[in-house]
């Protein structure tokens, strides 16, 4: 299959509604400690660069993952990834309208 701009089906399974409640839920319990490792995870870092950089062991921040993906419902990280981009777009409305690229160049056009 070849994926182009104009593939008619979405190249992932949408979230249902009931898994989209439970995200946000989910999200709202997280605490302040496993907010920093699920952005460490979805900006790519491993588990041992997340924990040098908190100063926390791999181990640690494999317990915080398996506790976030717990409470955010997710069965693997590819999973994990895709929900947090749902919760991001409907939290973030206009970040998903709006490319940093295009915002600079508005900018520049205002200014």
């Amino acid at each position: 299959m070849t994926l182009t701009q104009d593939s008619p089906k979405p190249i992932f399974r949408p979230l249902q509604p009931a898994e989209i409640d439970a995200a946000f839920i989910g999200f709202a319990r997280l605490t302040a400690r496993e907010r920093e490792v699920l952005e460490a995870l979805v900006n790519g870092e491993t588990n041992a660069q997340t924990g040098q950089r908190l100063g926390l062991s791999h181990r640690t921040v494999e317990v915080h993952r398996r506790h976030i993906m717990r409470k955010l419902g997710a069965r693997n990280t590819a999973d994990l990834v895709r929900r947090v981009v749902v919760i991001e777009e409907m939290r973030l409305p206009s970040a998903r309208r709006e490319s940093p690229a295009k915002a600079e160049a508005m900018a520049d056009q205002d200014g």
